[in-house]
């Protein structure tokens, strides 16, 4: 864990905000009076576990984080400025992972970026077993409609401009080979849905559904015909993960959803820095910055 960025910001809905645009998952605030003419907005790559191990006591800041209800246990990985991911070695199916996931405040991993599939991936590597490729499910299916990808919240494929299939990928020889798995090449692969994998989670912040940073934050995707884009905006209306603008040649969508992102704030007057650790909870509340 690491700070990122640092700024003089008036308050905790402004930090909340650049936070946002420098993607990263917790950030420190110092209220107004107390670090005059000093930076008092200061923003963490990656946010503090269940055991508090580099938060200080310190008077000047409240510590907030995109994680905070439940906090990350120590059997999460954070990867910095994209989210807070568990990868499960034990081998469910499909429709067992998505449940196995989902019970735990998370959603089968999204991996429709490079960065997300080369960091991932390198989570991937991690199993056990014989030589070859590793693999894991991840949240990308097409068991509603054959050769239509979606993630496991609802996003068509075709919206984002990256895919990273495995040569021959996506195949369809057999039935039911509807959901993607990720190997430890950096590729996307079809299988079975009955089959029984290790499986990727993605924890939600503060126990809500996704909102990646990494994702929603970038440049548009160009899509090729007016057909692809009514696609897209059809599909994500019904979708409940589109907590940004999106947008598509000139077409701005913004999801008509209710949504508020909760920051959790957590030990009042404490900073997160790399120093000895206090375990000490003093205050705990939530700021909603709408987005």
């Amino acid at each position: 864990m690491k700070i990122i960025a640092r700024a003089n910001l008036t308050t905790p809905d402004r930090c909340a905000l650049f936070a946002l645009q420098k993607r990263g998952l917790a950030f420190n605030f110092s209220p107004p009076g107390l670090m005059e003419g000093r930076n008092t907005c200061i923003v963490c790559d990656c946010p503090e576990f269940e055991t508090l191990a580099s938060l200080k006591k310190d008077l000047r800041y409240d510590y907030y984080s995109l994680y905070g209800n439940p906090l990350p246990s120590i059997d999460h990985t954070c990867i910095p400025k994209l989210g807070v991911f568990q990868l499960h070695p034990e081998r469910l199916n499909f429709a067992q992972a998505l449940n196995s996931c989902r019970t735990n405040n998370s959603e089968l991993a999204h991996v429709i970026s490079e960065l997300r599939t080369t960091a991932l991936s390198s989570l991937v590597m991690q199993l056990g077993g014989n030589r070859g490729p590793k693999r894991a499910y991840v949240g990308l299916e097409d068991r509603k409609v054959e050769g239509r990808f979606t993630t496991t919240m609802g996003e068509p494929l075709n919206c984002f401009d990256y895919i990273a299939w495995a040569p021959s990928e996506p195949r369809d020889r057999l039935a039911d080979e509807d959901c993607v798995v990720l190997d430890s090449y950096k590729q996307w692969g079809v299988t079975k849905c009955s089959t029984r994998m290790p499986y990727l989670c993605e924890l939600w912040p503060s126990g809500d559904q996704t909102a990646d940073t990494a994702t929603r934050l970038t440049k548009c995707t160009v899509l090729q015909n007016l057909d692809k884009i009514r696609s897209c905006i059809e599909s994500t209306s019904a979708a409940e993960t589109n907590k940004f603008s999106r947008c598509w040649r000139g077409i701005k969508y913004k999801n008509k959803l209710p949504f508020a992102l909760g920051w959790n704030i957590h030990f009042k007057n404490n900073s997160q820095e790399a120093t000895p650790p206090h375990n000490r909870t003093e205050h705990v509340k939530t700021l909603q910055n709408a987005t």
